[in-house]
């Protein structure tokens, strides 16, 4: 069985291309972050931001964990509604829920 829902080992030109964009788009922040940094008070008060962010943030890691052991397929977030659910307008809705987070 081969389609987006296995986990097969293959990278295709644009998966390439993403990952390649991805990098750029995460260089572009680090070079941001020096600026915003200095404009946020200094290094305590980013700290702390940080510090809150990763607290506010690991209940929904640990969300994403639960959901990849318990249907471990390819596809992330909108490929768990469509499975879970089997509705294609959550998955739909999930995906937008995502893009505009």
């Amino acid at each position: 069985m081969t389609g987006p829902t296995t986990l097969d080992r293959r990278l295709t030109a644009l998966d390439y291309f993403a990952l390649g964009f991805g990098a750029c788009i995460g260089v572009g922040w680090v070079v941001l972050m020096g600026d915003w940094l200095r404009l946020a008070g200094g290094p305590l008060p980013a700290a702390l931001g940080f510090a809150i962010a990763f607290l506010l943030l690991l209940p929904v890691g640990f969300c994403y964990a639960e959901l990849a052991s318990a249907l471990p397929m390819a596809g992330g977030s909108i490929a768990f509604a469509q499975r879970a659910y089997g509705c294609p307008r959550l998955s739909f809705a999930v995906a937008w829920a995502t893009i505009l987070a």
